[in-house]
Parts: structure tokens; sequence; C-alpha cells
């Protein structure tokens, strides 16, 4: 006595479940629920051996976000050189770090632009600086935010 599948019903299932999929991987795929992030950058003339995207950015060990992008500073900004001479651009290593808009909200309130440059100037000249550090385990970088003391 076993009943006939509706082949309908299991259709129209199949139907739901493919377009269901599909708008889900469209919506996530465009970004709408990408959060704000904030970027900065920094340079080194040294190397960045072991540094990655996705590497974390620390400040005094609490992690405030991680690095973007790395690149030469020539490539990133499309510095015209002299084929004759090295520029003095060209030792460069571009870091772009971000951090969330609303960790740095949650952080620093919210502020303007002026008042946030203005901001990390003063934290500059106290003596924050940025070195590039790494896991002694696994050899990974990342980026290490300290203040130095006088």
């Amino acid at each position: 006595m076993s009943t006939k599948p509706n082949y309908f019903k299991i259709g129209l299932f199949i139907i739901i479940a493919i377009t269901l999929l599909v708008i889900t991987v469209v919506i996530w795929g465009a970004g709408l629920f990408k959060k704000d992030k904030i970027y900065y950058e920094t340079y080194f003339d040294s190397s960045v051996a072991g540094l990655a995207p996705g590497s974390s950015v620390l400040l005094m060990g609490v992690k405030i976000g991680q690095i973007e992008s790395i690149e030469l500073a020539t490539a990133s900004y499309n510095l015209i050189t002299d084929p004759n001479k090295v520029s003095k651009y060209e030792r460069y290593v571009r870091v772009v770090c971000s951090m969330e808009g609303a960790e740095a909200k949650k952080r620093v309130g919210i502020i303007t632009q002026k008042q946030r440059e203005s901001r990390i100037k003063d934290m500059v000249q106290q003596g924050l600086r940025l070195r590039l550090a790494s896991n002694l385990l696994t050899g990974q970088g990342y980026l290490e935010g300290f203040i130095l003391r006088s």
C-alpha cells in the first residue's frame, strides 16, 4: 500500500530550492553584507617576508585589523621612474591595513576624517610605531603596533 510520489510537488520543491540557492549566492557575491572598513597604510624599507593579505594587525597584543594588500610603492602609485636611475621610492613596500568601521567607532567613537588624522598624528608623536613580527611556531607574519616608552 505505498502511495505514488507526487512529481509536481517534488519538481516545485527542487525549483524553489535552486532559486533560493541562486538568490543567496547573488546576495553574498554582490557584497550587500559587506562591512564598512577604514583603511590605513604604512611603508617598510626592508623585507616583509612572512606577511600576507589577511594577516593580523595588533596594537599592544589586541587585534585591531588585518592586512588588505602588499605591493611595491612604485607599482601602487604608478610612479614614473627614469630607467637610467634608481628611484628613492623603489625600496619601499606599501602595506594597506583595514579596521572594520564598527570596531573603529567602538574604539574611538564617531569622528571625522580630519579628527582621525589628527589623532593618529598625536599617537605617532607619542611613540606609536608598527613593526613586522612573526609567530614563532608557524612563521606567519603580522604587524605589531607598540608605543615607545621614554
